[in-house]
């Protein structure tokens, strides 16, 4: 029931005693344990070797996933440390430092921000090394789940002379992926929910460019501020952004 260990002993010294009557003697046993050593061994039945994580997931946030491995059969060491030493998107990319991993307790967490539409999943390198130096590595692959994600319009300030002409353009306002669509390349409609007395201003539906309404004028004598919420939609999805416009 008995078993060596290198790590705990490598060298155990006995004393041998032989008694003969009144005789005896004694002899030193010096005995040298070796060191058994041979790659961990990765144990995937309760991590699989696959995970999902929502692209709207918050860096230092765990996805799911934890490593675990241990030391060969017979090898008295212990497992040192998990390190993510390998990690390619989807398209073969070094994405390297997307994902972290805790040298200890093997938990995964992300490190930057995904996004579902640039890659679509990861694949990262975990090395396992024992602490006689061993070291075995096993591939991962993360996920990334796709987010409805809705238009983004941010707020303005302008200023314009009161005597601008009719359809002068007050404000263009586009999402903040770079156009007239949202992140999730779905088509924005724009439009303006209040403050538009008399229908004074006009929005394009399709670019959310403001001008000033067909017929209209402005007067710094009678409103010298207007307030506008602009909403930009995208299927269920919407955003509001304020305008403001000062009449000078």
């Amino acid at each position: 029931g008995k078993s060596l260990s290198y790590a705990s002993q490598s060298v155990w010294t006995l004393e041998i005693t032989a008694p003969a009557g009144s005789k005896t003697d004694t002899a030193t046993l010096t005995l040298n344990v070796s060191n058994v050593t041979s790659a961990p061994v990765f144990d995937t039945s309760s991590s699989g070797i696959t995970a999902s994580v929502n692209e709207n997931v918050t860096p230092g946030s765990t996805i799911g996933l934890t490593v675990d491995a241990d030391p060969a059969s017979g090898d008295s060491a212990t497992i040192a440390s998990f390190d993510i030493t390998a990690s390619v998107d989807n398209g073969g990319t070094d994405s390297l430092g997307t994902f972290a991993i805790d040298p200890s307790s093997g938990v995964v967490t992300l490190a930057k921000a995904l996004d579902y539409e640039t890659d679509t999943s990861h694949t990262i390198t975990v090395t396992a090394t024992t602490t006689d130096g061993q070291t075995a590595t096993q591939d991962y692959t993360i996920s990334v789940n796709n987010i409805a994600e809705g238009p983004s319009i941010a707020n303005q300030v302008v200023t314009k002379d009161e005597n601008i002409a009719a359809l002068t353009t007050i404000a263009s306002f586009n999402d903040a992926s770079g156009g007239d669509t949202d992140a999730d390349g779905d088509a924005i409609t724009y439009s303006i929910t209040s403050g538009n007395t008399g229908t004074t201003f006009a929005i394009d539906s399709s670019t959310g460019v403001v001008k000033l309404a067909s017929g209209k004028s402005l007067s710094y004598a009678s409103q010298s501020v207007w307030t506008l919420e602009i909403t930009a939609t995208a299927g269920s999805k919407t955003d509001t952004a304020t305008l403001t416009l000062n009449v000078s």
